[in-house]
């Protein structure tokens, strides 16, 4: 059952349809699980969420209760649908978005590495910017390809990402 301001709907482990673990690591980081379902109430989507990384479930009481429930609700969703299988990584939506991102941030970096040049400049400070700017357009790159929305992700079965969450939790 879940519940999102005054509404509240239950999602069947059997309507679940497919999902995916999205994890974003930028200033802040953030990792959701999300299951896709269709049912009685037609369909939509299950969201958890938590402020941190699956990781930090070793020593934070807050990210090993949401790693411990996400783990539950991936066994119980195993067990009714043992064929469904998650996407690790963000819906087309947000590579998209991401990946635009990536890509202006290598444009602006080329913008930069070309001021020097159009003012006659030479020497170290000409150097240091086409240092800075070679820097922000890798960086741009990087974060398009690693967002790319063209790239097929990686899927892993509910129980397996079951077991790979709970590996995070403490030892006891």
């Amino acid at each position: 059952e879940a519940t999102r301001g005054s509404k509240t709907r239950k999602v069947r482990f059997s309507d679940v349809t497919g999902g995916r673990l999205l994890e974003l690591y930028m200033r802040t980081s953030s990792v959701s699980l999300v299951l896709m379902h269709t049912g009685e109430d037609g369909s939509g989507k299950f969201v958890i969420n938590h402020g941190g990384r699956i990781t930090d479930a070793a020593h934070d009481e807050n990210a090993a209760a949401f790693v411990a429930a996400s783990a539950e609700i991936l066994e119980a969703l195993a067990a009714a649908r043992p064929d469904v299988q998650l996407d690790l990584g963000g819906g087309a939506g947000l590579r998209a978005v991401m990946a635009g991102l990536g890509v202006i941030m290598a444009l602006l970096g080329v913008a930069v590495g070309l001021i020097p040049f159009g003012q006659g400049a030479a020497g170290f400070e000409t150097a240091l910017v086409v240092l800075m700017a070679i820097v922000i357009v890798v960086g741009g790159v990087g974060v398009a390809m690693r967002y790319n929305p063209f790239a097929k992700l990686e899927t892993i079965p509910a129980m397996e990402l079951a077991r790979v969450m709970r590996s995070h939790l403490p030892k006891r």
